[in-house]
């Protein structure tokens, strides 16, 4: 009776993981959403985000015939100022603490 239940248990158990797996894999589809677990290993999250178009559907939105223009502003990051508790420190610290490979503000 132990090793029915035993049985029937690591079955089930099997059963799940392999359905897990092939949740998390999802052959059937374009994307590898799976990626999204390795986001968190440094090394890989800079190619993660760098082709996002194998991770997630997408869509291009065709261009604007009539852009607004920006004016640019190209200033030295360290001279931007932020708050934290009280005290104030340059953006390219927060980049830095952050471990961030780019910055776009709008």
């Amino acid at each position: 009776m132990i090793k029915k239940i035993i049985w029937i248990v690591s079955a089930g158990l099997l059963a799940g993981l392999i359905g897990f797996s092939v949740w998390m894999a999802k052959p059937w589809s374009d994307y590898d959403p799976w990626r999204w677990y390795l986001a968190g290993i440094e090394w890989f999250r800079a190619d993660h985000f760098s082709h996002w178009e194998r991770v997630q559907p997408y869509r291009t939105i065709p261009a604007s015939s009539k852009p607004r223009v920006f004016e640019r502003n190209t200033g030295d990051l360290a001279e931007v100022m932020y708050e934290y508790n009280g005290q104030q420190y340059p953006v390219t610290h927060y980049i830095e603490k952050a471990n961030i490979a780019g910055l776009m503000v709008l």
